[in-house]
C-alpha cells in the first residue's frame, strides 16, 4: 500500500507524521511524506521517501509574520495559507497518488486531500493532532473566541457554530476550495467546518485520557495516543547541551514553539525569572537569531537551536512553554512541572 503523508505546519506538525511514516514502513508500507522543503533533510533522514509541497521561501514568509501568533489574526492567516495551497497539492497528489493502492493521512487543513477523496481518486484518514480540532457543542475547545460560547446554553452553541461558518469560515476557505472541486466535477460545499474530516477514518494523535471524546465528536474516531517523536533517534548530540546538564542542577526549561521568531519578551522574561529564581536555565528557539534572544544572559542561562525533549526533560526541573501539543505529551512523559503561556492556534 502507497500511503502519503501530508503535514502542514512546523516541526511540532511534522514529527508526528515522520513517527507514524517510520512505523507504516516498518510494516512494508510504500510511505512518501508531502510537506515544505523546509523539511527535506529532516524527513530524509529518518529514512523516509520526501516529495516538495511549496517552497522554502513561502515557510519563512509565514513564520517571519508576526501576525501568525496573533490569537485571532493567527488562525484566520494561516487558514488562509492553507486554501490558497489547495490547487497545488491537488497537483502534487496527483503525480503521487497509485489508484486503487493509495492512502492519504493528512490534517483537515489538507483540503486538497479531502477533495481527492470526495471524487473516489484515494483513500483519506484525516488526522488530528490536538483536541481542538473537533467540533463540539458540548464541550467546546478552549481558544480565546470560544470564552463566551463555553457560557451559553448548548441550542446557543450550534446557532454559533452556524454563524461562524457562514461569516467567517466559508468566505475565507470556500472560493479555494470550491475551485478544485470543479475541476474534479465536484458540487461546491458549504458548512466548510463540517466537511474537513473525512467521513470514514478519522485519528487521533493523543489518548483518551488527555481529551475524553465528548458525545457529539465523530464516531468514526480512533484516539491512538501521543506519538512521541522528536529526531532523538537521529539528531546528533549537542556535547555543549550535554555538559550544561550535567554541570549543575536541573536546569528549567525555556521554548516558545520551534517557529516562533517572536518571543523576544518571552525570553526576556524567562532569562529575568531565572535571574531572580538564581535557577539555571536553558532557552530553545529552534528558528532564533540574535534579536530574539538577549544579548546579556546570566552566567547559568544559555541559548540551543535545538534538542530533542526526550534527552533533555528527562534530566530539567520543569519547562516553561507555548502549549505545543507535542511539547506538552514530552512533559508529560518525563512528568515534570510544566507552566503554559498559549499565544494563539490550538495552544489555549
Amino acid at each position: 500500500m502507497r500511503v502519503l503523508l501530508i503535514p502542514i505546519g512546523s516541526h511540532g506538525d511534522v514529527h508526528p507524521f515522520i513517527g507514524l511514516g517510520r512505523a507504516l514502513q516498518d510494516r512494508g508500507h510504500d510511505v512518501v511524506l508531502v510537506t515544505n522543503p523546509h523539511f527535506a533533510a529532516m524527513v530524509e533522514a529518518a529514512g523516509l521517501a520526501f516529495a516538495p509541497l511549496g517552497t522554502e521561501a513561502k515557510f519563512h514568509e509565514a513564520v517571519e509574520n508576526p501576525d501568525v501568533w496573533h490569537p485571532v489574526k493567527g488562525p484566520r492567516l494561516i487558514m488562509g495559507y492553507m486554501a490558497g495551497a489547495t490547487a497545488e497539492l491537488h497537483q502534487r497528489l496527483d503525480s503521487l497518488i497509485d489508484p486503487g493502492r493509495t492512502v492519504m493521512v493528512a490534517p483537515f487543513t489538507a483540503f486538497a486531500a479531502r477533495n481527492l477523496e470526495d471524487a473516489g481518486l484515494a483513500s483519506l484518514v484525516t488526522v488530528d493532532l490536538q483536541p481542538a480540532g473537533f467540533r463540539s457543542a458540548i464541550a467546546p475547545p478552549s481558544l480565546p473566541f470560544f470564552r463566551l460560547v463555553r457560557r451559553l446554553p448548548i441550542p446557543a452553541r450550534h446557532w454559533f457554530y452556524r454563524f461562524l461558518d457562514a461569516k467567517v469560515i466559508d468566505p475565507l476557505l470556500a472560493p479555494a476550495i470550491n475551485a478544485d472541486r470543479a475541476t474534479l466535477g465536484l458540487p461546491p460545499i458549504r458548512r466548510i467546518m463540517e466537511w474537513w474530516h473525512s467521513p470514514h477514518h478519522i485519528l487521533a494523535l493523543f489518548p483518551d485520557w488527555f481529551a475524553p471524546p465528548p458525545p457529539d465528536w465523530p464516531p468514526h474516531l480512533t484516539l491512538a495516543g501521543f506519538p512521541l517523536f522528536d529526531e532523538a533517534a537521529h539528531a546528533p548530540v549537542d556535547p555543549i547541551a550535554d555538559a550544561f546538564l550535567t554541570a549543575g542542577s536541573p536546569p528549567i526549561i525555556f521554548t516558545a514553539g520551534s517557529a516562533n521568531q517572536h518571543a523576544a519578551q518571552f525570553f526576556a522574561a524567562s532569562a529575568d525569572a531565572c535571574r531572580r529564581l538564581n535557577r539555571r536555565g536553558m532557552l530553545l528557539a529552534r528558528l532564533a537569531d540574535d534579536r530574539q534572544i538577549p544579548a546579556n544572559l546570566p552566567e547559568d542561562v544559555k541559548h540551543f537551536h535545538y534538542i530533542p525533549f526526550s534527552r533533555i526533560l528527562p534530566h530539567a526541573a520543569a519547562i516553561v512553554h507555548h502549549g505545543g501539543i507535542g511539547t506538552t505529551a514530552q512533559a508529560l512523559k518525563a512528568g515534570i512541572p510544566q507552566v503554559v503561556t498559549p499565544l494563539a492556534h490550538d495552544q489555549p
